[in-house]
């Protein structure tokens, strides 16, 4: 997911801050992507949110790790 479209998505929630614009994709992924994806997903957003807007990742860095472990 790219960021602009995080943030238009958290605007249209009456969010404010760029982090709660990933917060809120991130909170909500199962419902938004398809499951193998999510990962995926959360990964472009956090990407282009760093490289492209100049936001401080940090706080989910974790998330830029391998895939998840799968789960049966």
């Amino acid at each position: 997911m790219k960021y602009q479209f995080a943030k238009e998505l958290g605007e249209d929630c009456g969010l404010e801050e760029p982090s709660e614009f990933i917060e809120n994709v991130i909170i909500h992924s199962p419902s938004l992507f398809y499951w193998p994806n999510i990962h995926k997903e959360i990964v472009e957003l956090l990407l282009d949110a760093r490289d492209n807007y100049g936001i401080d990742i940090i706080e989910w860095e974790d998330e830029l790790e391998g895939e998840p472990n799968e789960t049966i």
